[in-house]
């Protein structure tokens, strides 16, 4: 029995030997790891400190270090920071990021982040000057000019016409008559001028498009509504007087189009008025159209979210629009801006592209994407500049004299930027400050 009893022992301390030599867990936890000391798009220029947060639950052994993809430092204490002497670095866009290993050489990398370094600035770069600033109550959400009028979209505040000249505002309407009533605009975000018809077109989001006379009083007159409540964008074109074609990018039925004919009655003495709708139609796309670009001769270019850009062909004004071709962007398309030979696409999350029209037809895909560590909501071309619109970071220039390599020109902070239009010579900015006018001078 003594025996036996021993023997129990000496297999139990045998046991508690083994599970105290047991290996423990490997460590498989990664470590965090951010840029904490710049943001994506930022100017830098002279000598910066690039400083890392990092954290892990056994400890950081080190923090790489990379421009553009080159090792630059390695980091192997505490604060990890990095002294960026710029001067050795030509001027332009610059990738930076770093990976960070604890302990047990598990590594996370950072997200990358774009920097503008800004050393020779007036050797390289050109220069936006701000010529003036007309001050609206509201957002210059959008505009449409025509001449020396600008026709803007402000939001809350609804419709002001300003005179560009002058730089003083001749109209502004809050709201509009309806049926006895008087409607406040609730959030103005889209609007349209046609001089032939003197009308007004605009759109507020998830609502259809209202149609308003406009003939340069101190009034406008309510019409009515036509296409749909998922209209993003609208282009239209007079075809004669007392007649309109509009074009526009609907988020649910796709690319859609219709001819539209004044139309009055009279019933019990009460003149009505209204425009009706008769021909047209919609292409379905499995996109989500966002912006549309009709030349009004040849070609309609639409933005269509996540599966980038669509390009359709018409022999007229008017008649039947046909798919050429679609072409993939990374992020979100959602605007489009046609030129002679091809679609500039504005993308949020993914930058900007020149797409050649042949790249429609010959299912190569090819396409050049710049600025792409910008939010871009927009682009206007003005001879061989793209003047992009970056909503908080303002407006970034870029010279595309060859659009297949654009040539970044400076990023330029002048309040938050909705949307960019020509005006002769000069550039006004929708901002949530009013309009900019602005001038630019190239280097």
């Amino acid at each position: 029995m003594i025996r036996y009893i021993s023997l129990l022992l000496f297999i139990g301390l045998v046991f508690w030997s083994c599970e105290e030599d047991a290996e423990p867990e490997p460590d498989t936890t990664p470590p965090t790891v951010s840029i904490s000391s710049h943001s994506s798009g930022q100017s830098v220029n002279e000598i910066i400190t690039i400083t890392v947060t990092t954290q892990d639950n056994e400890g950081i052994s080190k923090v790489e270090f990379f421009i553009d993809d080159s090792l630059v430092l390695t980091d192997t204490e505490s604060p990890y920071q990095y002294e960026w002497n710029t001067t050795q670095y030509e001027d332009g866009e610059h990738i930076v990021k770093v990976i960070s290993y604890d302990n047990s050489d598990n590594s996370t990398t950072s997200q990358p982040i774009m920097l503008i370094i800004n050393n020779h600035l007036n050797a390289n770069h050109w220069f936006v000057e701000i010529e003036n600033l007309f001050q609206l109550d509201g957002f210059a959400r959008d505009i449409s000019i025509l001449g020396n009028t600008a026709f803007v979209a402000a939001g809350q505040y609804g419709i002001q016409v300003w005179d560009l000249q002058s730089q003083a505002m001749s109209a502004g309407f809050t709201g509009y008559e309806e049926g006895g009533s008087f409607l406040e605009f609730d959030d103005l975000a889209i609007i349209g001028r046609d001089e032939i018809n003197k009308l007004i077109f605009v759109s507020e989001p998830e609502k259809d498009v209202k149609i308003f006379h406009y003939d340069g009083g101190d009034s406008i007159f309510y019409r009515n509504t036509i296409m749909s409540a998922k209209t993003k964008g609208f282009v239209s074109f007079p075809s004669a007087t007392d007649q309109f074609i509009m074009y526009t990018a609907d988020n649910d039925d796709g690319m859609k189009w219709h001819f539209l004919n004044l139309d009055t009655t009279n019933i019990f003495d009460i003149e009505f008025i209204e425009w009706t709708p008769y021909g047209g139609g919609e292409i379905y796309t499995p996109g989500k159209p966002q912006g549309i670009d009709p030349d009004g001769e040849s070609y309609i270019a639409m933005a269509v979210d996540q599966l980038g850009v669509e390009l359709y062909s018409i022999d007229s004004l008017g008649a039947d629009p046909s798919l050429v071709g679609r072409v993939d962007t990374d992020g979100n398309a959602v605007q489009v801006k046609l030129v002679s030979d091809g679609v500039f696409a504005s993308c949020k999350n993914g930058g900007a592209y020149y797409v050649p029209f042949l790249s429609f037809t010959s299912n190569t895909n090819e396409s050049y994407n710049f600025a792409r560590s910008f939010d871009v909501n927009h682009i206007s071309i003005f001879e061989n500049i793209a003047i992009l619109s970056l909503e908080v970071d303002g407006i970034a220039l870029y010279d595309i004299t060859d659009k297949r390599a654009p040539i970044f020109k400076g990023l330029f902070n002048i309040g938050y930027v909705f949307k960019t239009e020509i005006w002769g010579q000069k550039v006004i900015a929708c901002t949530q400050g009013g309009l900019s006018i602005l001038s630019i001078q190239e280097n």
